[in-house]
């Protein structure tokens, strides 16, 4: 898979952790949590359409779409699910407290609920390796929304 922006870390530690995201035109993450994780996104270049995500039943289902131009502030908190996608191509800057351990991933296609590896991004990885765990929604419909425990990283 093509992945919908690159990420340059520009620190991390246990306390935090801050990344710069160079978005190509059309990027589009996937819907994903930030573990227990809160912060804030810089629109620092581009126009840019987020949206929300909500659990419904079984299934997650968009909830709100905004379109936002740089300069903005974006706040992200740990119970937050949501996609962004880059319609000119663009650039943010990404800083979250404490770094994010455990983020969700949600495949939409494939109804399933997956734990990715603390250097993959917001996408559905193609390497198997960054898959911590993944959870179909039909077995655990509350795996969409219940936060997880911390889980170890596996290499």
């Amino acid at each position: 898979m093509l992945t919908p922006y690159r990420r340059t870390i520009l620190h991390r530690g246990r306390r935090c952790e801050v990344l710069l995201a160079t978005w190509g035109e059309g990027g589009r993450c996937a819907p994903h949590d930030h573990g227990h994780a809160r912060g804030f996104v810089l629109l620092l270049r581009g126009r840019f359409v987020e949206r929300t995500w909500a659990r419904c039943g079984s299934e997650l289902e968009v909830t709100q779409t905004r379109i936002f131009r740089a300069p903005a502030r974006l706040p992200v908190d740990e119970a937050s699910i949501h996609d962004m996608q880059a319609s000119e191509g663009g650039l943010s800057l990404h800083v979250y407290r404490p770094s994010i351990r455990a983020m969700r991933v949600f495949d939409v296609t494939h109804r399933e609920t997956l734990v990715v590896t603390d250097d993959c991004g917001a996408w559905i990885p193609s390497e198997v390796g960054q898959i911590v765990s993944r959870q179909a929604w039909a077995d655990a419909a509350s795996a969409l929304i219940e936060p997880q425990s911390k889980r170890a990283r596996v290499s």
